[in-house]
């Protein structure tokens, strides 16, 4: 890494945003500030280092100067992919990353749900920091173990080739289905057999004339079961595709 790139608006999160792009400079990463909008400009330009300014607000000036942060770049003679961004917009985050740079997000004084409220950040190799300080030290940290043992592989290694998902079969659908149904009926008729004694042999209270069904003709409640049944049989045939797809897409 040869340069860090810091948004203006995140100047505003240290107590001598000076003293901690100097150590940048001392580090060998020399910093550019990037204003987007009239109010950042002002404090760009009081920060005492080299600057890019767009009078634009977000998104219309990433959008007008898609080369805004090869041009910060150069400033430092760096290329974005040698670059770290330090920035508080999660906007500014996905950038970076479409330009080859290295995000660090500052919070300030919110959350990470407050910034990307319930969902969840497209990029998730970013680094969050909690203000200009410390993310000056990540990047530092980075830099330093850069120069060491080399880049670090953020993003997952290439799979070969493409893993294939296998689906049960119609056929082997049918079959653990047929095996369910008949174990269903096993248990039910030993239900059925075990509740009929006791019913015969046992008094009970006149609610179990109710949660018998027994209000319903005994052929309509035998057809209400056979219903109720086949569709939880249904339903298991659809689900179950589901789960083996998403068992097998997640790698469990």
């Amino acid at each position: 890494m040869r340069a860090a790139l810091v948004m203006a608006d995140v100047l505003a999160t240290s107590d001598d945003h000076s003293e901690a792009l100097g150590q940048l400079r001392q580090a060998g990463l020399l910093p550019v500030v990037i204003a987007l909008g009239a109010d950042d400009i002002e404090v760009a330009r009081a920060a005492g280092a080299p600057s890019i300014e767009c009078p634009a607000e977000r998104p219309s000036c990433w959008d007008e100067s898609v080369a805004l942060l090869q041009l910060a770049a150069s400033r430092a003679d760096a290329v974005p992919a040698e670059s770290f961004l330090i920035c508080s917009d999660p906007a500014d985050v996905d950038h970076a990353r479409a330009q080859g740079c290295r995000p660090i997000l500052v919070l300030g004084d919110r959350t990470f749900d407050e910034v990307y409220g319930l969902g969840e950040p497209e990029d998730k190799g970013a680094s969050a920091a909690i203000d200009l300080d410390t993310a000056i030290r990540y990047a530092l940290e980075e830099a330093q173990q850069h120069q060491d043992i080399g880049p670090f592989p953020y993003a997952a290694p290439p799979v070969e080739g493409q893993v294939r998902t296998v689906l049960p079969r119609r056929q082997d659908l049918a079959v653990v289905f047929g095996l369910v149904t008949v174990a269903g009926i096993a248990v039910a008729l030993g239900v059925a057999y075990l509740l009929q004694e006791i019913y015969q042999t046992m008094r009970f209270p006149a609610i179990a004339y109710y949660l018998t069904l027994q209000f319903i003709d005994q052929t309509w409640r035998g057809v209400l079961f056979l219903i109720i049944g086949g569709v939880l049989g249904a339903l298991v045939a659809v689900i179950l595709p589901r789960v083996v797809f998403r068992q097998r897409a997640g790698g469990v």
